[in-house]
């Protein structure tokens, strides 16, 4: 597939036909999802050299894919690039961009990235926050993960299944039985749709929980409609419960 494209890529431009911004741009995100790179690097690049302009979406799926291969370092050059030029970065951009960032580890550039993307009037979207909260949860740093999903909330979106799995692991690693249990009875009042992936961390909060608390007379109601479709393995279930009480010693197949 990726011959046949060169193919025709070449035989277009021997036809002497001078591919636009929407050629270009078609031709760059193939290439990003494929994944091959650098050849997507190098149309970006002769994109440039033909005198067309990349738009904000063809820097934010470079950006993006060089993120997702672990080249932080070239997407911020991408980016730096994308505030010099007439092309303003937008949400999106700053969001790729973030969470790259906290995925390195290099929290202070981060909250700088945010503050920098704020000044500029561009407020986070659904996107954004869940980012933020997935990577201050993952860092430990739960209160401000907490304070970013209070905001999400005053901001009018509303938290997916991947917002509270990311919060309910942040507690969990800390311990935090109390607001685990509020967070799941939050989760039951607005009616969250359970899906398999967090359907496994609750179980795995509540095996990760002390002997003192009684589970079944904390855990609420999740309406059958919520869960509809949703499922767990016996296997998954009953490893869970021998790492977090071996005493058990159920058989797992």
């Amino acid at each position: 597939m990726v011959d046949k494209a060169m193919e025709l890529w070449k035989h277009a431009l021997d036809l002497g036909l001078s591919p636009n911004s929407t050629t270009y741009s078609i031709i760059i995100d193939g290439f990003c999802k494929m994944p091959i790179l650098s050849v997507a690097k190098g149309i970006f690049s002769k994109m440039k050299t033909c005198g067309l302009s990349p738009t904000v979406f063809d820097y934010n799926t470079l950006m993006a894919s060089l993120c997702k291969e672990g080249s932080l370092e070239q997407a911020r050059r991408l980016f730096q690039e994308m505030r010099n030029s007439t092309h303003a970065p937008d949400v999106a951009s700053f969001t790729i961009i973030i969470n790259a960032t906290f995925k390195a580890g290099d929290f202070q550039c981060a909250k700088e990235l945010l503050m920098d993307m704020l000044e500029l009037g561009l407020m986070p979207d659904h996107l954004t926050f869940s980012v933020l909260i997935n990577r201050l949860s993952k860092l430990g740093l739960l209160e401000d993960a907490k304070s970013v999903f209070e905001r999400m909330i005053d901001s009018g979106f509303t938290p997916d299944t991947f917002v509270y799995d990311s919060l309910l692991k942040g507690f969990a690693s800390k311990g935090e039985t109390k607001a685990i249990i509020d967070l799941l009875h939050q989760m039951a009042d607005k009616g969250l749709v359970l899906d398999s992936e967090i359907i496994s961390t609750i179980l795995t909060c509540l095996c990760d929980m002390s002997k003192d608390v009684d589970v079944m007379e904390i855990l609420p109601n999740f309406s059958k409609e919520a869960s509809k479709g949703a499922s767990i393995s016996c296997d998954e279930l009953l490893s869970k419960l021998n790492k977090s009480h071996p005493e058990l010693k159920f058989c797992v197949a």
